[in-house]
């Protein structure tokens, strides 16, 4: 061990990434999930830190924030949102694995950047889909997954994802 050295540096995100808020009611507000999903219950936000899986770990480890938006009083959410600072290689490295089972189509939103990329992948009928921005640097995913029962949600969720991808990149790029 005393042969090896001494370590590589830490990891530095590059200097030209866009901050990052701390928490995911800055990035957007439960409000605007609620409204663009068209639910009439209570949702709230709250952290999905921690967790008793390899995945949940891992975001520990690497400090990505990480919540789901909860029906009020009850254990089932409509959504989840999740970011990696400064991650944009890793969905270019994730990118092609992501096209199954589902094909990612880009979705046309107003105010990205020259190097942005917005995409979304559903499940067959859109019961289910996933939001990917790489946004300044950085990669923001979000789910939008089935109804647990406790909804009904509404909307349909292309049109859902697409609001509040749109409201993620107006926080982030006013």
């Amino acid at each position: 061990m005393g042969a090896a050295g001494p370590g590589a540096d830490p990891w530095v995100a590059p200097s030209d990434t866009l901050a990052l808020p701390a928490d995911c009611e800055a990035l957007v507000a439960v409000s605007a999930v609620r409204t663009a999903l068209g639910v009439s219950r209570t949702l709230v936000s709250g952290s999905a830190a921690g967790g008793w899986s390899l995945p949940a770990g891992a975001d520990v480890n690497a400090g990505i924030p990480s919540c789901g938006w909860f029906y009020q009083d009850a254990d089932a959410t409509v959504g989840w949102v999740r970011y990696l600072p400064a991650g944009v290689w890793a969905f270019t490295e994730a990118f092609p694995a992501l096209a199954t089972p589902s094909s990612p189509t880009p979705l046309a939103l107003t105010g990205l950047g020259a190097d942005d990329e917005a995409w979304i992948r559903c499940a067959a009928g859109n019961a289910e889909c996933t939001i990917d921005l790489v946004i300044g640097g950085n990669w923001v995913e979000f789910d939008l997954g089935p109804e647990e029962g406790l909804g009904p949600v509404t909307a349909d969720r292309v049109v859902a994802g697409t609001e509040i991808a749109q409201t993620i990149v107006d926080n982030l790029r006013p």
